[in-house]
């Protein structure tokens, strides 16, 4: 996931869901974040991306540029 912005916030309340700033930590108007999620259910998974993308676009001055979920 890919974001605009340099603030770290607490994405989740439940400890299903582990984030890092994974890349362009030296920008200050860029850096790319990585959440791992561990669900039951795939179901699951997806609605607590879905989540966490909402609550970014809400709550960060901040821009998603782009999306990639993989699972395993």
């Amino acid at each position: 996931m890919r974001v605009r912005g340099s603030k770290l916030y607490s994405f989740s309340n439940t400890l299903s869901v582990g984030v890092c700033e994974s890349g362009e930590r030296d920008r200050h108007d860029a850096s790319k974040w990585t959440f791992v999620i561990v669900g039951l259910s795939k179901r699951e998974v997806e609605s607590q991306c879905s989540q966490i993308e909402e609550k970014i676009e809400r709550t960060l001055d901040a821009r998603v540029k782009n999306v990639e979920r993989e699972f395993v």
